[in-house]
């Protein structure tokens, strides 16, 4: 079970705890700082839930991602990130909405996200992997991102994209899955499914 540190800094914490995934509940004027804190700290991943983080400062974030290779980010104004089959929770999800099961969700809405989840947990599929990516125009974690996730993930068997209207992510996660059934001889799917990936506006 996941236990909260006092920690002062995320270089203490990771040396000392050597975490996966940091939480970064922080207010969104002081967001970045926490978020580059954890990035230079080498943080696996790293889950801001703030809404309304300065676009400039997600900017500054960004550009400082683009410099290295040890930490990705999922967010800002992320409900977070969730595996039912008892891998993680990182955020703040309606647990009881949750179950284990087979298939992946990626949203930028969170309360879109609950409504999909409660759905299918309602007629028996459940839930791989249950990624809220956030609904701003910078995201560091986009559908295609998601999507190379539940390619390689063996428990999901089944994709559901909640999308909003604008940008271009939407766009380049169609042209993923176009490519992934054209170089995937057997793309992942049982008996129930008619196809890998569903998209769902």
């Amino acid at each position: 079970m996941a236990r909260a540190f006092p920690y002062p800094l995320s270089a203490v914490a990771k040396e000392q705890l050597k975490p996966d995934a940091t939480a970064v509940f922080v207010a969104a004027n002081h967001a970045a700082r926490a978020i580059e804190e954890a990035i230079e700290a080498e943080i696996p991943l790293v889950v801001p839930v703030a809404e309304h983080v300065p676009l400039h400062d997600l900017l500054r974030i960004h550009s400082i991602l683009k410099t290295q290779s040890k930490s990705r980010l999922v967010g800002a104004n992320s409900p977070g990130i969730i595996s039912p089959n008892g891998h993680c929770r990182i955020g703040f999800q309606p647990l009881t909405s949750f179950s284990p099961g087979c298939i992946g969700v990626v949203a930028k809405s969170g309360t879109l996200s609950y409504e999909t989840v409660a759905s299918t947990t309602e007629v028996g599929l459940g839930q791989s992997i249950c990624i809220g990516m956030g609904g701003d125009v910078l995201a560091g974690t986009n559908f295609v991102d998601a999507l190379r996730v539940f390619e390689h993930d063996q428990a999901t068997e089944g994709i559901i994209i909640v999308i909003e209207i604008g940008g271009t992510a939407e766009e380049e996660a169609a042209e993923w899955i176009k490519d992934y059934h054209a170089r995937t001889l057997i793309p992942k799917y049982d008996g129930n499914f008619p196809s890998a990936f569903y998209l769902l506006i």
